[in-house]
């Protein structure tokens, strides 16, 4: 007897592409004129702007079954997110986040910086992980259905197997509903981490930076025997927070 059959699987693919990220050149200083100011500009800190933005993707994916065809049909939407912020360069190199914090060597400056980090902290670490799962299920499920609905019309649907096979790729689609949506709540503060270590993006911060900044150049003028220490900044940088920098210019 002709057994007929059809099932309709649903996946959501959340992806990203990946993040792009422009830091402005450090600021422009006349040349040292004596071996004390060039070891002071050698050493020091400066700031600069920087920025960073993504353009994420939503896509749904249709798997769709019937007793003699398949087909799989999708639509996809974009958005794009950014921010702007701070960088720092010491001796003529850029330094990310990670980098700043352990040569400004400020405990103020770390404690505050771990405050900004923390909302996102197990978004960033957990995003790769559910993302992983959601295509890596969502892949293989699809393929459990494709191939027995090709089963199924290779036997001229006269065999019930292949029926149990599609349904259990059906329910495997079902189930990577869970990491796509925990996915695309993970995937905003993930990216917002991740610029977070890129540079310093919370302007709430930037009078602790600009603290941490000058503490740190004053001890840098005193091993050179320069005085006095000061916090080149660009003129961007500067509006980004002007209370924090207007007066160390």
């Amino acid at each position: 007897m002709r057994l007929g059959f059809g099932s309709i699987a649903l996946a959501f693919l959340v992806g990203c592409i990946k993040p792009t990220y422009s830091f402005e050149p450090r600021p422009l200083l006349p040349p040292p004129a004596t071996e004390t100011e060039r070891c002071y500009q050698d050493a020091r800190f400066e700031i600069a702007a920087a920025s960073g933005s993504y353009k994420s993707m939503q896509s749904s994916t249709y798997v769709v079954s019937t007793a003699t065809s398949y087909s799989i049909v999708g639509s996809e939407s974009y958005d794009y997110q950014g921010e702007s912020g701070l960088v720092l360069y010491r001796g003529g190199k850029r330094l990310d986040v990670r980098e700043s914090l352990r040569e400004l060597r400020d405990p103020a400056v770390d404690q505050e910086y771990a405050r900004v980090l923390g909302p996102t902290e197990s978004a960033y670490r957990s995003h790769p992980m559910w993302r992983a799962l959601s295509v890596g299920t969502t892949v293989v499920s699809s393929g459990v259905v494709l191939g027995a609905t090709g089963w199924a019309m290779a036997t001229g649907f006269s065999d019930t197997r292949p029926l149990y096979v599609m349904l259990a790729g059906t329910g495997g689609l079902l189930v990577s509903l869970i990491p796509t949506v925990a996915t695309y709540l993970t995937r905003d503060k993930h990216y917002l981490h991740e610029r977070k270590l890129k540079f310093f993006h919370d302007r709430a911060f930037a009078p602790t930076l600009a603290a941490g900044v000058r503490n740190a150049n004053q001890r840098v003028a005193a091993t050179c025997n320069h005085a006095p220490a000061d916090v080149p900044i660009t003129a961007r940088a500067a509006a980004l927070n002007a209370s924090a920098f207007s007066a160390n210019r």
